[in-house]
Protein backbone atom coordinates (compact mmCIF):
# COMPACT_ATOMS: atom_id res chain seq x y z
CA UNK A 1 0.00 0.00 0.00
CA UNK A 2 1.32 3.39 -0.90
CA UNK A 3 0.44 5.82 1.85
CA UNK A 4 0.60 9.55 2.27
CA UNK A 5 1.67 10.90 4.64
CA UNK A 6 4.51 8.39 5.05
CA UNK A 7 5.17 6.45 8.25
CA UNK A 8 8.01 8.86 9.10
CA UNK A 9 5.83 11.93 8.42
CA UNK A 10 3.07 10.49 10.60
CA UNK A 11 5.63 9.85 13.35
CA UNK A 12 6.93 13.45 13.14
CA UNK A 13 3.37 14.78 13.40
CA UNK A 14 2.31 12.40 16.17
CA UNK A 15 5.35 10.92 17.98
CA UNK A 16 3.14 8.78 20.21
CA UNK A 17 1.55 6.81 17.34
CA UNK A 18 -0.99 7.02 14.54
CA UNK A 19 -3.41 4.89 12.54
CA UNK A 20 -3.14 4.19 8.82
CA UNK A 21 -6.64 2.73 8.70
CA UNK A 22 -8.64 -0.47 8.65
CA UNK A 23 -9.21 -3.05 5.92
CA UNK A 24 -12.51 -4.91 6.05
CA UNK A 25 -12.66 -8.38 4.46
CA UNK A 26 -15.99 -9.84 3.37
CA UNK A 27 -14.62 -13.37 3.08
CA UNK A 28 -17.70 -14.96 1.53
CA UNK A 29 -18.50 -11.98 -0.74
CA UNK A 30 -21.99 -11.80 0.77
CA UNK A 31 -23.03 -8.52 2.43
CA UNK A 32 -25.95 -10.33 4.11
CA UNK A 33 -23.59 -12.31 6.39
CA UNK A 34 -20.92 -11.10 8.79
CA UNK A 35 -20.99 -7.78 10.61
CA UNK A 36 -21.54 -4.12 9.85
CA UNK A 37 -20.59 -2.78 13.27
CA UNK A 38 -17.34 -0.82 13.57
CA UNK A 39 -16.16 0.82 16.79
CA UNK A 40 -19.52 0.21 18.38
CA UNK A 41 -21.71 1.66 15.65
CA UNK A 42 -23.33 0.20 12.58
CA UNK A 43 -21.81 1.28 9.28
CA UNK A 44 -23.60 0.11 6.13
CA UNK A 45 -20.47 0.81 4.07
CA UNK A 46 -18.71 -2.18 5.69
CA UNK A 47 -21.74 -4.47 5.81
CA UNK A 48 -20.92 -8.16 5.69
CA UNK A 49 -17.29 -8.23 6.82
CA UNK A 50 -15.94 -11.28 8.62
CA UNK A 51 -12.45 -9.93 9.39
CA UNK A 52 -10.96 -6.49 10.02
CA UNK A 53 -7.26 -5.70 9.70
CA UNK A 54 -6.30 -2.69 11.82
CA UNK A 55 -3.08 -0.90 10.70
CA UNK A 56 -1.57 1.19 13.51
CA UNK A 57 1.76 3.02 13.59
CA UNK A 58 3.27 2.52 17.01
CA UNK A 59 6.37 3.77 18.77
CA UNK A 60 9.30 1.88 20.27
CA UNK A 61 11.84 3.57 22.54
CA UNK A 62 15.33 2.21 22.99
CA UNK A 63 18.31 4.01 24.48
CA UNK A 64 16.29 7.20 24.83
CA UNK A 65 15.46 7.31 21.10
CA UNK A 66 11.94 6.77 19.76
CA UNK A 67 11.24 5.19 16.38
CA UNK A 68 8.02 4.30 14.55
CA UNK A 69 7.06 0.75 13.74
CA UNK A 70 4.15 -0.65 11.81
CA UNK A 71 1.81 -3.39 12.89
CA UNK A 72 -1.35 -5.12 11.91
CA UNK A 73 -4.01 -6.64 14.06
CA UNK A 74 -6.60 -9.03 12.65
CA UNK A 75 -10.00 -9.11 14.34
CA UNK A 76 -12.51 -11.69 13.15
CA UNK A 77 -16.27 -11.47 13.37
CA UNK A 78 -16.19 -14.38 15.84
CA UNK A 79 -13.96 -12.40 18.19
CA UNK A 80 -10.54 -14.00 17.61
CA UNK A 81 -7.42 -11.85 17.33
CA UNK A 82 -3.98 -12.16 15.70
CA UNK A 83 -1.29 -9.45 15.69
CA UNK A 84 2.16 -8.94 14.19
CA UNK A 85 4.54 -5.99 13.98
CA UNK A 86 7.98 -5.00 12.77
CA UNK A 87 10.52 -2.25 13.30
CA UNK A 88 12.43 -3.52 10.26
CA UNK A 89 12.18 -1.14 7.30
CA UNK A 90 14.05 -3.14 4.70
CA UNK A 91 13.93 -6.91 4.87
CA UNK A 92 10.67 -8.40 3.61
CA UNK A 93 12.30 -11.59 2.34
CA UNK A 94 13.15 -13.25 5.65
CA UNK A 95 10.92 -16.12 6.65
CA UNK A 96 8.27 -14.96 9.08
CA UNK A 97 8.49 -11.26 8.17
CA UNK A 98 4.93 -10.40 7.20
CA UNK A 99 5.02 -6.59 7.38
CA UNK A 100 7.54 -3.89 6.53
CA UNK A 101 7.56 -0.20 5.73
CA UNK A 102 9.65 2.15 3.65
CA UNK A 103 9.59 5.70 2.31
CA UNK A 104 6.53 5.22 0.09
CA UNK A 105 4.29 2.90 2.09
CA UNK A 106 3.83 -0.47 3.73
CA UNK A 107 3.84 -4.04 2.52
CA UNK A 108 2.18 -6.80 4.46
CA UNK A 109 0.78 -10.29 4.09
CA UNK A 110 -2.09 -11.74 6.10
CA UNK A 111 -1.96 -15.51 6.45
CA UNK A 112 -5.00 -17.21 4.93
CA UNK A 113 -5.30 -19.57 7.91
CA UNK A 114 -5.71 -16.56 10.21
CA UNK A 115 -8.58 -15.35 8.03
CA UNK A 116 -9.90 -18.93 7.86
CA UNK A 117 -10.07 -18.52 4.10
CA UNK A 118 -9.99 -21.53 1.78
CA UNK A 119 -8.98 -21.07 -1.84
CA UNK A 120 -10.26 -20.52 -4.41
CA UNK A 121 -12.33 -17.64 -3.04
CA UNK A 122 -13.86 -14.37 -4.14
CA UNK A 123 -13.77 -11.72 -1.41
CA UNK A 124 -14.52 -8.02 -1.05
CA UNK A 125 -11.95 -5.73 0.57
CA UNK A 126 -12.92 -2.29 1.84
CA UNK A 127 -10.54 0.37 3.19
CA UNK A 128 -11.33 2.91 5.88
CA UNK A 129 -8.34 5.26 5.74
CA UNK A 130 -7.47 7.66 8.53
CA UNK A 131 -5.43 10.81 7.98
Amino acid sequence: MRISPTIEDRFKKSPTGDIIGDLFFDLDNNPSTGSNAFEGREVDKYKGYEARVHLPVRVITSGGKSSPFVAYEVYTHEGSFYGINTVDRQDTTSEGVLISHGPDGIEFAVRLDILKLALPATIRVMLAEQF
